[in-house]
C-alpha cells in the first residue's frame, strides 16, 4: 500500500471515530416524554444509541437538579429498527425515569457515552415543570430577589432587583407588586438592569430583571424583605423573602452618615457686605451613593447669625445607588464690622466600593463686613421689621363657630317667611310684618375697649405683655390682629412653637393679609422648619353665613316686590340673589370642611415621631419645635400625623398644639386645653 493510500485510510478512520463526540450525531437520538411535564409526575429521558452491544455501554450522568428525583434508570436493553428494505437492524436504547418534584424550569446536563467502537455526549435538555389549570400545564415563573454586595449599613442606598429566571422568551410583566420593608425607605428604580441569557444546546433560557429598587435602612438589625408577586401570560408568581443583616455606620462617619462616592463644592458670596447686609454660603455634595439619607453638617460660624436655611437636591434612584447632587443653602447676616470667620467641618464617608472610610478636607474662608450709615444701628433680628398692631374693636371680627350651630340657621327663614305670608295673607298684612322684620334686622352688637399689650412688649416686658394679650382674647376671641401680636410676643421670649401656633391662627383668621403670612415664613425660617404643611387659605364660614343670609332674604323681599310692582327687573334681582345664595351655600360647606380639619406645631425642642403608637416604639423621623403638621387620626395619647413630604408617623398629644376643628385657640395658649 503506497503513503498516500494509507494516510486516505487514516483520514477515513479518524472522521469516522469522531463523529460520535458530537452530540448532534445522527447515530445519537435524544427524547424526553412528557414535555412540559406535570409537578408531582414522572417522566423519561430517553437515549437511541447506534450501537448493538449493549452490555458494552459505560454511562457517566451528570449530576440532577433537585427538583428532578431520579426514579429509575439507567435501564439498557436492545431494541430493533425495521429498516425501509424490511430488514430490523439491532440498536441500545437507555432509559431514565425521573419525577418532577417542583415547578420551573431545569436543565439535565451532558450524559456521557462510552462503547468499544466510541464516545458520545447528549446535548443538554431543558425540562420544564409546570401545574395543571384549565386543560393546559402552566409553568410558573422562576422569580427571586438578587442582592448585590454582602455587607449593608443604616443608612445606605442598598440595590434590590427582582428577577424571572430561566424563560425561554423574553416577555413583557404586566404587574409587578411588593409590600412595603419595614424600618427604611423603599424607592423603586426606573432602570432595572440589562437582560441575560445562557445557551442550553440548540435553545437559550433568558433571565429578565423585572423591577428595580433602593432600599434604605433607618437602624441595624434584622430586615425582610417581603417575597415580590409577579403576573404576565396569565400567569402569577412570588419569589421568597429575602432576609438582610443591617450594621450600625462606622462611628467616623456618623456625622453624615454617608455611604457611597462623592465630592463636595462650597461657595460664598459675597465675600464682602455691609452691617445688616446678607451672605449666602452653598454646600453641595455629589456623586453616587445615599443621597436621600445623608447629612450634611452645619457650618462653623463667627461672628455671623443664621437666618434662613434651605435644601437643594437633584438626584434620581439607579441600581448604583442615588446619582445626583444634595445640598444646603445657608442664608447669615451681620450685625457688627470686621472679619467674620466661615468653617466648612470635614465630610466623612463610607466609600461602597472600596468598604473604606475616606474624608473631604474642611475648608475656612472669611468675609469682611464694613459699617454703613444707613444700616449700621438697626439689629439684626429677624423680625425687627415687625411691630405689634393696635387692635381695634371695631375691626375685630369675632369667630364664634355660629356655623355649628343650628339655632343661627333660623337667620335664613325671615325673607322666606314674609314672602309665604304674603302670598296667603295678603298685601297689607306682609308689608306689616315686613317692617318689622327690617326694623329687627338693623339691630347691632357693641364692643368694649381693648386692653393692649404694645406698651410692655416695647420694655422688653414679654412675660406682661403676653398676658395683657390673652385678656384682650377673652373679650375678642377672633381678633386677628391680637394673635399676631402674640406670635412676635412669644418669637421674643423664645417659645418657637406658640409663636408658630399664634402665627397660624392669625393667618387662618385674616388670610389677605400678606405681613402676617411673612411673619410666619420668618418665624418657620429662623427655626430650621424644612418642611411645614401648607394650609389651605378659607374664609370662615361664620362669614359666609351671614353673607347667605343676607342674600337669601333679600331674594325674598326682592320677590314680594315683584308679586306687588309686577316689574321685570324685581323678578330678575330675585334670581340673580337666589343663584348667589346657592353659590354662598357651596362656599359655607367647602369653608367648614377645611375649618374641621385639624392641625398641630410641635411644642418644644425635639419631638420623636413613632412608628406605632407606643412608648416603646421605634423613631421614624422627629419634629422640629414650631413645625406644622397635618392630624390624621389619634389613638389613646397619640396622634397620628402627616408632615410636609407626606411622611407618616405617631406623636404623644401633649407634644402638639391643635388647632382647627372644636379647638379653642385662647385655651390651647393658657394651657386649658
Amino acid at each position: 500500500m503506497t503513503g498516500r493510500n494509507i494516510l486516505m485510510v487514516l483520514l477515513v478512520l479518524f472522521s469516522l471515530a469522531a463523529a460520535p463526540l458530537s452530540g448532534y450525531s445522527e447515530d445519537l437520538i435524544e427524547e424526553l416524554h412528557p414535555d412540559p411535564v406535570r409537578k408531582g409526575y414522572q417522566f423519561t429521558y430517553i437515549i437511541y444509541l447506534d450501537y448493538d452491544n449493549p452490555s458494552s455501554v459505560g454511562i457517566t450522568a451528570p449530576d440532577f437538579p433537585i427538583a428532578l428525583k431520579l426514579v429509575r434508570g439507567p435501564y439498557v436493553r436492545s431494541y430493533y429498527l425495521a429498516s425501509e428494505t424490511g430488514k430490523s437492524k439491532k440498536k441500545t436504547k437507555i432509559t431514565y425515569t425521573f419525577a418532577a418534584l417542583k415547578t420551573g424550569r431545569y436543565i439535565l446536563g451532558s450524559f456521557k457515552i462510552k462503547t468499544p467502537r466510541g464516545a458520545f455526549v447528549t446535548v443538554p435538555k431543558i425540562v420544564s415543570v409546570g401545574i395543571y389549570k384549565n386543560k393546559k400545564i402552566y409553568i410558573p415563573f422562576d422569580s427571586s430577589w438578587v442582592l448585590k454586595g454582602k455587607t449593608f449599613y443604616t443608612g445606605q442606598a442598598v440595590p434590590l432587583v427582582a428577577v424571572v429566571e430561566n424563560l425561554p422568551d423574553i416577555m413583557i410583566f404586566d404587574k409587578v407588586g411588593v409590600p412595603l420593608p419595614s424600618n427604611g425607605l423603599f424607592t423603586r428604580v426606573d432602570d432595572p438592569g440589562p437582560i441575560t441569557d445562557v445557551q442550553i444546546g440548540p435553545k437559550k433560557l433568558y433571565t429578565i430583571p423585572v423591577a428595580g429598587y433602593l432600599y434604605t435602612p433607618s437602624r441595624p438589625g434584622k430586615v425582610k424583605i417581603p417575597k415580590i408577586r409577579i403576573s404576565g401570560n396569565g400567569i402569577t408568581s412570588f419569589s421568597h423573602p429575602l432576609y438582610l443583616t443591617i450594621n450600625a455606620p462606622p462611628e467616623s462617619i456618623r456625622s453624615t452618615g454617608a455611604i457611597g462616592d462623592f465630592k463636595r463644592e462650597f461657595t460664598v458670596h459675597p465675600d464682602t457686605l455691609e452691617v445688616n447686609g446678607t451672605v449666602t454660603v452653598s454646600v453641595e455634595v455629589e456623586g453616587t451613593g445615599n443621597l436621600n439619607y445623608l447629612e450634611i453638617p452645619r457650618l462653623n460660624v463667627k461672628g455671623l447669625t443664621l437666618i434662613g436655611e434651605k435644601d437643594t437636591q437633584h438626584y434620581s434612584g439607579s441600581l448604583e445607588g442615588y446619582i445626583g447632587k444634595r445640598g444646603k443653602v445657608f442664608t447669615y447676616t451681620a450685625s457688627s464690622e470686621g472679619e467674620k470667620v466661615i468653617e466648612v467641618p470635614p465630610f466623612p464617608f463610607m466609600n461602597s466600593g472600596t468598604g473604606r472610610v475616606e474624608s473631604i478636607p474642611g475648608r475656612t474662608v472669611s468675609v469682611r463686613v464694613s459699617g454703613s450709615a444707613s444700616n449700621s444701628g438697626e439689629s439684626s433680628d429677624p423680625l425687627s421689621s415687625f411691630s405689634p398692631e393696635t387692635v381695634a374693636g371695631s375691626s375685630s371680627h369675632v369667630k364664634a363657630g355660629r356655623y355649628l350651630d343650628a339655632a343661627n340657621y333660623l337667620w335664613l327663614l325671615p325673607g322666606p317667611l314674609v314672602f309665604l305670608v304674603f302670598f296667603f295673607a295678603g298685601k297689607k298684612k306682609a308689608t306689616l310684618i315686613l317692617l318689622v322684620l327690617i326694623s329687627l334686622a338693623g339691630s347691632r352688637l357693641s364692643a368694649s375697649t381693648v386692653k393692649d399689650g404694645i406698651s410692655f412688649y416695647e420694655k422688653g416686658a414679654y412675660l406682661q405683655a403676653s398676658g395683657m394679650y390673652l385678656d384682650a382674647l377673652k373679650e375678642y376671641p377672633g381678633s386677628s390682629s391680637l394673635y399676631y401680636d402674640l406670635a412676635l410676643n412669644y418669637y421674643k421670649m423664645g417659645m418657637t412653637g406658640k409663636s408658630v401656633y399664634a402665627a397660624q391662627i392669625a393667618v387662618r383668621y385674616s388670610p389677605l393679609k400678606k405681613k402676617y403670612a411673612s411673619l410666619l415664613h420668618i418665624i418657620e425660617k429662623a427655626a430650621g422648619v424644612k418642611y411645614p404643611v401648607s394650609i389651605p387659605v378659607s374664609i370662615y364660614p361664620d362669614t359666609y353665613l351671614f353673607i347667605l343670609s343676607i342674600l337669601l332674604n333679600a331674594g325674598a323681599f326682592i320677590g314680594v316686590f315683584y308679586f306687588i310692582r309686577k316689574k321685570n327687573i324685581y323678578f330678575i334681582g330675585m334670581v340673580l340673589l337666589f343663584g348667589l345664595s346657592v353659590i354662598t351655600l357651596g362656599g359655607l360647606i367647602h369653608s367648614a370642611y377645611q375649618w374641621h380639619c385639624q392641625y398641630g406645631i410641635a411644642r418644644y425642642g425635639t419631638v420623636e415621631v413613632k412608628k406605632i403608637p407606643r412608648d416603646s416604639s421605634a423613631t421614624g423621623f422627629t419634629l422640629k419645635e414650631g413645625e406644622t403638621v397635618s392630624v390624621v387620626n389619634s389613638s389613646g395619647g397619640y396622634i397620628f400625623i402627616e408632615n410636609g413630604i407626606g411622611v407618616k408617623g405617631w406623636v404623644k398629644r401633649d407634644n402638639l398644639f391643635i388647632f382647627g376643628g372644636k379647638s379653642d385657640p385662647y385655651k390651647v395658649l393658657t394651657g386649658i386645653e
